[in-house]
């Protein structure tokens, strides 16, 4: 009896050693799946060996063998549900140890496999209900996710894998349970009927003192719309609109909606004073992009003028998109609003043009959005006012676009290809050719395709090819691992990264920046007239600021700040450099910098706010006398003419002599603005508004702000965790 005792416990020590050592190297995909294994009666071992031990201690009190038999059956089958049978084994454990500690270890045994096969059943519900009552009463950071999708289980990925506390409201299945048990995420019941806001504040109570980041991405903009809707009432019930600006605590609201129905989703942005946000994911791609890549980011001195900020006159730049879905359409609005160049002219520094040639097997060129946008000026002017009113002096276009409508499949395709990325005469080309039309495999295969051509062509070293790689595998793995090595393909719009991550939607770098730059100016102007900070007065000038931002301007005007920080890095580009996390290796390059920005055209301190400043923002002095021919003025007249080119890109246009005097310069209702015109027309801006308001030209001025993003570059990216450095060739 000892011997089979003993063969009986080293069975269960290897039963528990195996259960032990699932938990412990197992990731939580794996543990649930072994988990629900009990379901299937894996594990009957236990009870197979309580059989022989209770037949031995009912033999040992004097039962045959056969009866005892059937009685060991019987009080195994009774163990199922824990009703041990002590009687049965007491004599032979009494006198056996050996028999005695093992019978003690099959009862455990037996106890902790049905807790373990209760778990299979109600324990996802139980952990459940714990995760979401520590995570919705805690005083961590919390993401609650609205709808559950493939693009939100990346979302939910990026807050987990930082660290963050996540719930998800949606339609319970056992599948979503099993997901939520892996993610360690809570999983709130919301069905088609509920109301958002009301399961929010059930759920969370007051949200003072804690940061709350909800997203919403049904992949149902109809359902987005109304569940925006009811978030928005109850922002407003509450008054959590007032605390919009305080981005490190409160309620933040980020809504996904398609580029077509974005009006719907911007009117609660404004109505809820920015607490909500509209999320554009070809916009996130098209921002990613111009950020990592403006047409400076592979220029060196053979194309610009490190000294004076300029382009080389014989350098012609050129942008080839393949195919003009979502995706280009948005990334060619925003490199128009980004990539504006100036050359040296025979009277002085003179816009060089970027020509872009798209290449659709549609008629691109006919496209509503389009027309309402960035065609708007040239079908309203051609060049010149066409409403017989008096304007300014009319900027160019922004772009010299050409539609090419072709299938890649065309026989003419590669011949045309080859010239829109050819230079005129005496010209040199600097070439994007930018794939975005099919299929991640689709785009791939047409990269590899060219890619061979411009070795043909002679073209390889004046092209940069960018193929859009939606799949993070894909993206990771094939592209920067083995082809980008031997074909120089540079991938872009990986949605993991770019679009569904928390990192991407809810700190967005270029917005943050433009937001901190906005408030900030808004308090400096208030410093200008109050001799001290206040504090009190200045938490008012924020939160003035903050409902200008979200509540009186439009859209044209908050994304006007973006665009301008977005220009930051290419403007760095032209002087020879370029900015970097605050953490990376590279020397800060900050003095030297603006030691050759100021050369002959010094930042001269208000010398009536001496000592002043705000964050470290110093106040500078502005006046009429902007030396020309300088790095700083050539950077101030290059920032003048990409503005030009973001308000014409967004449909904004020229407003007349007399709408300038009769509506102070701008109509953005309208969508007119008096600033659009060149520099010369600036000046004569000033004028009109001086005589009009009784001031004088210095008062009147315009110009100074497009010399005071460069002025303010190193502030801005220093308060934004990045520093300036000197650009690698």
């Amino acid at each position: 009896m000892t011997a089979v005792s003993v063969v009986c416990l080293i069975l269960m020590i290897m039963l528990f050693g195996y259960v032990a050592g699932k938990f412990l190297k197992t990731d939580r995909k794996d543990k649930l799946k072994f988990l629900k294994s009990f379901k299937k009666g894996k594990f009957v071992l236990i009870y197979l060996v309580a059989v022989p031990l209770y037949w031995m201690g009912i033999v040992y009190k004097g039962e045959p063998a056969g009866g005892a038999l059937l009685m060991a059956i019987k009080a195994t089958v009774d163990l199922v549900v824990l009703k041990y049978d002590y009687s049965s084994a007491a004599a032979l454990m009494s006198d056996n140890l050996i028999y005695r500690i093992t019978m003690d270890v099959c009862f455990v045994m037996v106890a902790l496999n049905a807790l373990l096969f209760t778990f299979t059943i109600v324990g996802e519900r139980i952990a459940n209900k714990v995760r979401v009552n520590l995570a919705a009463r805690g005083k961590d950071e919390l993401f609650v996710i609205i709808g559950y999708n493939a693009e939100n289980r990346q979302i939910l990925q990026s807050v987990t894998e930082a660290g963050g506390k996540a719930l998800v409201l949606d339609k319970v299945t056992a599948e979503l349970q099993d997901e939520m048990f892996v993610a360690r995420a809570g999983l709130v019941a919301f069905g088609a009927g509920d109301d958002a806001g009301k399961t929010l504040k059930k759920l969370l109570g007051s949200t003072d003192g804690r940061k709350i980041t909800v997203i919403i991405n049904t992949g149902d903009d109809v359902k987005g719309i109304l569940i925006t809707g009811q978030l928005c009432d109850m922002i407003l019930a509450d008054g959590l609109d007032a605390k919009s600006f305080e981005r490190e605590k409160g309620l933040s609201v980020y809504t996904f909606g398609a580029p077509q129905n974005k009006s719907a989703f911007i009117h609660f942005v404004e109505k809820s004073q920015g607490t909500i946000a509209y999320v554009d994911k070809y916009k996130l791609i098209a921002l990613d992009f111009v950020s990592r890549y403006p047409l400076t980011a592979f220029m060196s001195a053979d194309e610009l003028d490190y000294d004076k900020g300029l382009l080389k006159s014989d350098v012609q730049p050129n942008v080839v998109m393949v195919g003009f879905g979502k995706t280009n359409q948005q990334l060619f609005l925003t490199s128009v609003a980004n990539n504006q160049f100036i050359t040296q002219g025979a009277a002085g520094p003179e816009v060089k043009t970027v020509r872009y040639n798209i290449y659709d097997k549609e008629d691109s060129k006919n496209d509503k959005n389009l027309n309402h946008t960035y065609y708007r000026y040239s079908n309203e002017f051609s060049g010149k006012a066409a409403d017989g009113k008096e304007y300014l002096p009319l900027p160019a276009e922004p772009a010299e676009v050409h539609f090419r409508k072709m299938n890649i499949n065309d026989t003419e395709f590669y011949k045309s290809l080859r010239l829109s990325l050819s230079a005129d005469a005496g010209n040199k080309p600097f070439n994007y050719v930018i794939i975005a039309f099919g299929k991640d495999t689709e785009n791939l295969d047409l990269a590899d395709k060219l890619s061979l051509k411009l070795k043909e062509w002679g073209l390889a070293d004046r092209t940069k090819l960018f193929v859009k790689i939606r799949d993070n595998a894909l993206s990771k793995r094939i592209i920067a691992e083995e082809i980008n090595k031997e074909e120089g393909f540079i991938p872009f719009g990986n949605e993991k990264a770019v679009v569904y991550n928390i990192s991407s939607i809810a700190d967005e770098s270029t917005e943050k920046m433009a937001r901190f730059k906005h408030f900030t100016y808004a308090v400096v102007d208030y410093l200008k007239s109050h001799p001290s900070e206040n504090d009190a007065e200045i938490r008012d000038i924020l939160r003035s600021a903050a409902e200008k931002w979200y509540k009186k301007w439009v859209q044209v005007q908050r994304d006007s700040n973006v665009y301008a920080c977005l220009s930051i890095r290419s403007k760095l580009n032209m002087a020879g450099f370029d900015f970097a996390a605050a953490s990376s290796p590279e020397p800060d390059a900050e003095d030297e910098f603006y030691l050759k920005y100021q050369q002959g055209n010094p930042i001269v301190p208000d010398p009536e706010f001496a000592g002043k400043t705000f964050l470290g923002k110093s106040i500078i002095a502005y006046d009429n006398d902007f030396k020309k021919d300088t790095l700083r003025a050539n950077m101030a007249v290059q920032e003048h003419y990409r503005w030009n080119a973001y308000m014409i890109s967004s449909g904004i246009i020229p407003s007349s002599v007399e709408q300038i005097k009769s509506e102070g310069g701008k109509n953005l209702a309208l969508r007119r603005h008096g600033n659009i015109t060149t520099m010369q027309g600036l000046v004569e801006y000033r004028k009109i508004m001086a005589a009009l308001n009784g001031t004088d030209e210095d008062r009147e001025d315009v110009i100074r702000y497009d010399y005071q993003l460069m002025d303010d570059a190193g502030w801005l990216l220093k308060k934004n965790g990045c520093k300036i450095i000197k650009r690698g060739e």
